[in-house]
């Protein structure tokens, strides 16, 4: 029996990296992010019943409202601070 394992296989693509190599690309991927970022609709739920999936998050001028279950909502105010 050998006291050395087998090397590794590697399976990677060679040279293939997934940070930026050029400030450039810094750049354009800071940009490409900031223009994919989620938006938050505006709307406002019938009631905490109303039909929603998990997840969903809407927004009027008074709460933020959250999906917390399938047709579930919970709500939380908007302050000034």
């Amino acid at each position: 029996m050998s006291r050395f394992s087998t090397p590794p296989v590697r399976t990677e693509i060679v040279g293939k990296t997934d940070s930026p190599t050029y400030p450039w690309e810094r750049w354009f991927q800071a940009i490409t992010d900031f223009l994919s970022a989620p938006v938050i609709p505006t709307a406002t739920p019938a009631s905490s019943t109303a039909m929603g999936a998990p997840g969903t998050i809407v927004y009027d001028a008074n709460y933020i409202y959250v999906c917390v279950a399938t047709n579930t909502w919970k709500r939380t105010p908007l302050t000034v601070f």
